[in-house]
């Protein structure tokens, strides 16, 4: 039996569950333990130990705490009460989150064209990464458009590399104007510019006008770039640290191979949820229907 809920059913470790009946239970420590805790947390219960860290948060140690809570959840539905998860508790958490309970919707914008050799990642395989990524955590990543934004020679010549320096409130220079090309967006949704390259060294950036919600992103780009400039836009200026030490962490400051999907420490999904551009649409125990387009960008 295969999970339906957009939470787990891209999680491997714990679709092994339903698959192979592979139960998990104390001891184990995975990405698959992470989120299933975190799913745990939104359902309202206290893990004091298991979110005390501040770099894995929650930890992914399925300990005494995670053993205890799942009784608890056990107890509260009226299934088996014996603290491990196997097919019916999982079947059960599948069922209590039906769909996600908020919401960012991403609209695409290629100035640069996707088919350069520089680039090192399909524009649509970095909306499904973005996608993947807030997934695991409640937030689901809608498609809003994708346009292949055709510039005047003056404009090609501006934006074919951006020199603006990367900073939070970007209120002058060509990363500015570049914001303001293509159709227009409500502001609360976030517009990603797909460009060449910047002077800089770096493979992104978040910065913004304060009105302007948006990021920029090179070709050069990992899987998981536009996943990173996409939490900075949503994490503001205001949350510290502004970049992870711990290599797994999405906001982790250099593009390298992670191990699976990047993660999310508490701390950083609660205050991405309180973004005016992350929409609250439900509650995990209340059905959502969710009806995202799936994108066929066809840029040049």
């Amino acid at each position: 039996m295969s999970l339906d809920s957009p939470r787990f059913k891209q999680e491997p470790r714990l679709q092994q569950i339903m698959d192979q009946g592979r139960l998990m239970k104390v001891r184990e420590i995975n990405q698959g333990v992470h989120v299933l805790q975190g799913a745990l947390l939104d359902l309202g219960y206290s893990m004091p130990r298991s979110t005390a860290g501040t770099v894995i948060s929650p930890d992914g140690n399925f300990g005494p705490e995670t053993r205890d809570t799942v009784r608890a959840l056990q107890e509260e539905v009226g299934i088996s009460v014996d603290g491990i998860v196997g097919p019916e508790t999982m079947e059960t958490l599948d069922a209590l989150f039906p769909a996600h309970r908020y919401r960012v919707r991403l609209h695409l914008r290629a100035v640069a064209a996707n088919n350069e050799p520089i680039c090192r990642v399909p524009i649509h395989s970095a909306l499904e990464a973005s996608e993947r990524v807030f997934g695991r955590y409640g937030i689901g990543v809608d498609y809003g458009s994708g346009e292949s934004v055709y510039l005047s020679e003056e404009q090609l010549q501006l934006f074919q590399q951006i020199d603006t320096e990367c900073t939070w409130d970007v209120t002058d220079g060509d990363m500015y104007d570049l914001h303001r090309v293509g159709t227009p967006v409500p502001n609360n949704e976030v517009v990603v510019y797909f460009v060449r390259q910047f002077a800089e060294d770096i493979l992104g950036c978040g910065g913004h006008a304060p009105d302007r919600p948006a990021c920029t992103v090179s070709l050069a780009g990992t899987l998981w770039t536009t996943a990173h400039e996409v939490g900075h836009v949503l994490l503001t200026s205001s949350f510290e640290p502004v970049h992870e030490r711990h290599r797994q962490n999405l906001m982790y400051p250099w593009a390298v191979a992670v191990r699976g999907v990047p993660m999310l420490t508490r701390d950083q999904v609660q205050q991405m949820r309180l973004h005016r551009c992350c929409e609250p649409v439900g509650s995990p125990s209340t059905p959502v229907r969710r009806v995202r387009a799936t994108p066929a960008l066809q840029f040049p």
